[in-house]
């Protein structure tokens, strides 16, 4: 069978061609992620009749997707189809939390009037910020320099990864943490955890998984690519 250390964030089986009846291709998902907001929601394949499968064999195998038995899924789907193309895939890696910063009240403590000054929002791995004046972005950026536990990072460096948005709708400075720093509290928790994710994608912590019975139809190496795999799959 198939395991993993993590449950997977989607899974995708494609079956094709029921042995006791001829079968058109179906996708079957567990947990479906949308990487793209202009992405529609894949169905099975409709380029010809499909007829009812043979024990309820799609069924079933929904069933053990569902219950994370990936292995059981894939040993009903090999049993009643000539042509079974099973991918598990995560958004994600996952490191262990080692140490806790509290941002938040550092920046309170420089004494600037949140929304006059600034705006800021925190994240469990990174602070996010806007401006209203000049002086408020050279003490917070000063604060910020004098954090260990992470960086600021670099315009050229957002651009790189894809995070130059437009309008600086998601910061217009970012502060990362080190992996297994976690800002605490934040706006996503007011209590430490044991792991999370968000952190730079260098750090090895941070890979994602893509497993497989067969060799994919294409070579993902972002989580947007994903999308472009299942249209594979599903013949769109």
């Amino acid at each position: 069978g198939l395991s993993a250390e993590h449950f997977p964030d989607s899974v995708v089986l494609h079956v094709e061609s029921a042995k006791p009846s001829r079968q058109a291709p179906a996708l079957l998902r567990d947990h479906p992620i949308t990487p793209s907001p202009t992405a529609a929601p894949l169905a099975p394949s409709a380029r010809q009749p499909r007829p009812k499968a043979p024990v309820d064999a799609l069924g079933s195998a929904r069933e053990a997707l569902h219950s994370g038995d990936h292995g059981k899924a894939l040993r009903i789907a090999t049993e009643h189809y000539d042509q079974v193309r099973l991918f598990i895939c995560s958004d994600h890696g996952m490191a262990t939390i080692h140490t806790q910063v509290d941002l938040m009240s550092k920046v309170e403590g420089l004494g600037l009037n949140f929304g006059r000054d600034y705006t800021a929002t925190y994240d469990s791995t990174m602070g996010r910020f806007w401006f209203h004046n000049e002086a408020a972005r050279a003490r917070i950026v000063q604060l910020l320099d004098q954090v260990p536990q992470g960086r600021i990072l670099t315009k050229e460096e957002l651009k790189s990864l894809g995070c130059d948005f437009e309008g600086n709708q998601y910061g217009e400075l970012i502060f990362l943490m080190n992996p297994g720093v976690l800002i605490v509290p934040s706006h996503m928790g007011l209590k430490p955890i044991t792991g999370m994710h968000g952190y730079h994608p260098d750090d090895s912590d941070s890979d994602a998984s893509l497993l497989s019975n067969v060799e994919p139809p294409t070579d993902p190496r972002v989580i947007t690519d994903v999308f472009h795999l299942m249209r594979a799959e599903a013949g769109v």
